[in-house]
C-alpha cells in the first residue's frame, strides 16, 4: 500500500518529499534478512524504524493527517459501505471513526 504524501497529493493536498512511504503487512520478520533483500545503493531501510514499527504497529499524525485530507477531498465519491466493510474487517473501526469525526465534509 502506498501512503504519504504521493497519495496526498494525488488525492489530497499536494505536500513535497523526496521519498515514497510503501506499507506492508507483516509478521514476526527478521528485519536483517529484510534489510539484506534491497541493495544498499538504491533502498535505505533503517533496521531501528522498523523494529520501531513492528513494536508500535501504528502511523504518524502526519500519514493520518493525510488520510484525512484524501478523505475530505474524495468524499462525494467514497464508497463508504465498502471502507466501512474493510475497516470492520481489519478491526480498524475506531481509527477509521476518528477519520470521519475529524474530517470536515460537507453533506
Amino acid at each position: 500500500m502506498l501512503t504519504g504524501s504521493l497519495v496526498s497529493s494525488l488525492q489530497g493536498i499536494p505536500r513535497s518529499t523526496h521519498d515514497i512511504d510503501i506499507i506492508i503487512s507483516i509478521k514476526n520478520i527478521d528485519t536483517n534478512k529484510l534489510i539484506e533483500a534491497f541493495s544498499r545503493e538504491n533502498y535505505y531501510l533503517d533496521k531501528k524504524a522498523i523494529e520501531d514499527w513492528l513494536k508500535l504497529s501504528g502511523g504518524s499524525r502526519k500519514h493520518f493527517n493525510d488520510a484525512v485530507n484524501a478523505f475530505e477531498i474524495q468524499y462525494g465519491g467514497l464508497d463508504m459501505d465498502y471502507i466501512s466493510f474493510w475497516a470492520q474487517k481489519l478491526n480498524i473501526e475506531s481509527l477509521f471513526e476518528e477519520l470521519k469525526i475529524e474530517a470536515n465534509t460537507l453533506e
